[in-house]
């Protein structure tokens, strides 16, 4: 089974049922996914994103944020000096360097929809 990280515009991208979603789902099937552990407080900002936007549409979207944690994702923790200095060496923010760092050490894809981050996976 191959392995990617997976960066939180994918994974918001499918469970909240975006436009994308489909794509997502061929993109992630029989793959083992890794993620830094920065993903889950950036999902839980989209969550609340969603909530503001969507206050009617509350439970729903807990749940969906529910289900994610539940996937089964290998939490990392990343270092963080070496994100740094790829965040400035890349000109990335910190939280994308994360998972660009995650990638490289584990020597595996990383799948986003973030063109910015995208262009440096190459």
């Amino acid at each position: 089974m191959a392995a990617v990280v997976v960066d939180t515009s994918v994974l918001a991208a499918l469970i909240f049922g975006e436009p994308k979603s489909a794509e997502v789902k061929g993109l992630l099937n029989g793959h083992r996914l890794y993620a830094p552990t920065l993903m889950g407080y950036e999902l839980a900002q989209v969550t609340v994103k969603k909530i503001e936007k969507y206050p009617e549409e509350k439970v729903k979207i807990l749940e969906a944020f529910s289900f994610a944690l539940d996937l089964d994702i290998n939490w990392l923790e990343i270092d963080y000096i070496s994100v740094v200095k790829l965040a400035l060496e890349c000109e990335l923010t910190a939280y994308d360097a994360s998972y660009l760092h995650l990638s490289r050490s584990l020597n595996i894809p990383l799948v986003t929809f973030d063109r910015v981050l995208k262009a440096h996976c190459t």
